[in-house]
């Protein structure tokens, strides 16, 4: 079994499927199975990256994620559709909440700023300009990391 030392600890994970990784980090007393639904509905379409989100406890990402990018915001569009929850994003200029039953579209200039427990949202991101994003971010997450800054 694939183990990796984090802090001090000895963490299992899995490698699976292709492209570049996306990491899940579970809380306490919670198991490997508890991202099994997004795994499952995480999808490339086309040129596009379909996922399917659960935020099973409030959620409020560091805008640290995104320094190094311009403006030090998420460069990717992202078009979805709120099941259930509601989320807050910013941009340079104004906020904006995204409802229940709506959908949306996040032009690229925006950091996420909350997300509430038991939000689902459907979002649909072009796959090029997403992932020039998430290499930034996991760049950034490695380095709050090993500053203990998460």
């Amino acid at each position: 079994m694939p183990h990796i030392q984090c802090n001090g600890a000895n963490l299992y994970y899995e490698d699976c499927g292709e492209g570049q990784p996306i990491i899940f980090i579970h809380g306490a007393m919670a198991g490997l199975r508890f991202f099994e639904p997004q795994h499952a509905c995480m999808h490339e379409w086309g040129g596009y990256t379909v996922s399917f989100f659960k935020i099973k406890e409030d959620w409020a990402p560091s805008p640290l994620l995104f320094k190094g990018l311009p403006d030090d915001r998420c460069q990717a569009p992202h078009y979805g559709y709120v099941f259930k929850g509601k989320a807050r994003l910013k941009y340079k200029d104004y906020e904006e909440t995204i409802n229940t039953g709506e959908a949306y579209y996040m032009k690229p200039g925006h950091i996420p700023v909350h997300a509430e427990k038991g939000t689902e949202f459907l979002e649909i991101s072009p796959k090029e300009e997403n992932e020039k994003t998430m290499t930034v971010v996991r760049k950034n997450m490695k380095e709050m990391q090993a500053k203990k800054l998460v």
